[in-house]
């Protein structure tokens, strides 16, 4: 019987709060000799320029890739302490929500950033970690926002 790698999933936007998340799952990933799969969802725009002609799934597929790589390649620099992390990218067309409680399947963690968005955007937009916590098929972890204080500014007590 084969063997297979256990596995964290974490969703990956290019926000702060998911570059947190992404951080905080290399390191508990690490922890557990897992590999880490950083799952980008994305939607395709209904029209992709004035001509009203239909996009190209693949082109905008394969935009959304390299972003995410690039995500991914920037989280690792800014943690040498993980040299060898091994984190997978990969792009899944639909909602947030939806696209990683599906990728989290077999998965150990689910890890997600939480944006902190006014209690009326939620209402309005939803919240993708809350949608991942009440239908993820294993543990999910939100690592809160927490702003960078600029380096002069005062620190709370």
């Amino acid at each position: 019987m084969e063997r297979t790698v256990p596995f964290v999933v974490v969703g990956i936007d290019g926000q702060e709060a998911s570059t947190a998340a992404l951080r905080w799952a290399i390191a508990e990933a690490w922890a557990h000799r897992a590999r880490v799969v950083a799952v980008h969802a994305f939607t395709e725009p209904a029209v992709s320029d004035v001509t009203m002609v239909p996009p190209d799934a693949l082109a905008h597929a394969e935009d959304a890739h390299r972003a995410a790589v690039q995500w991914r390649d920037e989280a690792l620099a800014a943690l040498p302490e993980y040299p060898e992390a091994d984190v997978e990218v990969q792009v899944r067309l639909g909602p947030a929500g939806p696209a990683l409680t599906e990728a989290a399947c077999g998965a150990l963690l689910l890890v997600v950033g939480s944006h902190g968005h006014h209690p009326l955007h939620r209402l309005v937009y939803g919240s993708v970690s809350h949608y991942c916590v009440g239908h993820a098929p294993c543990p999910v972890v939100a690592v809160p926002f927490q702003p960078r204080l600029p380096v002069d500014a005062p620190r709370p007590e």
